[in-house]
């Protein structure tokens, strides 16, 4: 099919979800943390806007700055 056009319309965590934060004063964005990555989500759009991936480890806490602008993490190997 010539006109053919792949289009990702979706996406989602594959294994357990550990956290949920959402920045101060803020409902569009919203944080995930998960098997191997974080992840950003616009909840207005309902749309993935940003992955952080770290293979072979879970991410099993997150918390966001008073400003927004930084994101804490824990993760499975205690570092």
């Amino acid at each position: 099919i010539t006109t053919f056009t792949p289009e990702l319309r979706g996406t989602c965590h594959f294994g357990d979800i550990y956290d949920v934060k959402f920045p101060r004063n803020c409902s569009e964005i919203f944080v995930t943390a998960s098997v191997q990555d974080i992840r950003v989500w616009n909840a207005n759009q309902k749309q993935e806007i940003l992955r952080i991936r770290v293979p072979n480890l879970a991410c099993y806490a997150i918390d966001i700055t008073r400003s927004g602008s930084h994101i804490l993490s824990a993760w499975s190997d205690g570092k």
